[in-house]
């Protein structure tokens, strides 16, 4: 069984492209230029400028940082709905893109779980519920921001991993997240209690019967 798990662990994570792992200094990492040498130059763009964002990054790259850094030409395509939105919104949603996880965590995570896993994202509920839903299908990880059920779209797929050292964790996806709406409900707690009533109309139409009989 631990055997099936490294090899699937493997098939999660694909080699990152390019140099051997980059060294990591204390103090956090220089993230905005690591992005921006790992084909996600128009994110790392947007981090920079946007006060505040870098900061938590570099902060949380010591203790493990993942980043779901959408392509440039995602970023692109979502420029116009950025510059509309308010200066707390943008920091939001670009901390959107981020998990306090270390290198491979997000891939156990995926193989203890069996299933999609839902996981908090470093804008802490500043903009919707701050948890992105992840799962593996279809030979990708595939991302939403909203709560997991039926009907809960997949909002962008990880296309390639390009940077996976101890601390840090860059995926490449194709398509920007933007923070969904808070949940009403938990799907988890009316599941259990579908269950509970079914248990108990059951119980009842077999004590209904007995007595009939």
């Amino acid at each position: 069984m631990q055997f099936a798990g490294a090899i699937l662990l493997l098939m999660l994570v694909p080699c990152a492209e390019g140099q051997p792992p980059e060294a990591t200094p204390a103090g956090g990492l220089a993230i905005e230029q690591i992005l921006s040498k790992n084909g996600c130059g128009a994110f790392a763009g947007l981090v920079a400028a946007t006060a505040g964002v870098g900061q938590v990054l570099r902060e949380q790259s010591d203790a493990g940082l993942a980043v779901f850094c959408p392509d440039d030409g995602a970023v692109a395509a979502f420029a116009p709905r950025f510059s509309n939105l308010t200066a707390d919104r943008q920091a939001a949603l670009l901390l959107h893109h981020g998990l306090a996880a270390r290198s491979g965590e997000v891939e156990l995570w995926l193989i203890h779980r069996r299933g999609p896993i839902e996981v908090r994202t470093l804008d802490g509920g500043r903009w919707g519920h701050g948890v992105l839903s992840i799962c593996y299908l279809g030979g990708a990880m595939q991302l939403a921001s909203s709560p997991p059920s039926f009907t809960t779209p997949v909002e962008a797929r990880v296309t390639s991993t390009v940077v996976y050292n101890d601390r840090l964790t860059v995926y490449l996806i194709d398509a920007v997240l933007v923070p969904g709406a808070p949940a009403l409900f938990d799907y988890s707690d009316i599941l259990v209690t579908t269950c509970v009533m079914l248990g108990l109309m059951m119980l009842v139409l077999g004590s209904c019967g007995a007595i009939c009989s």
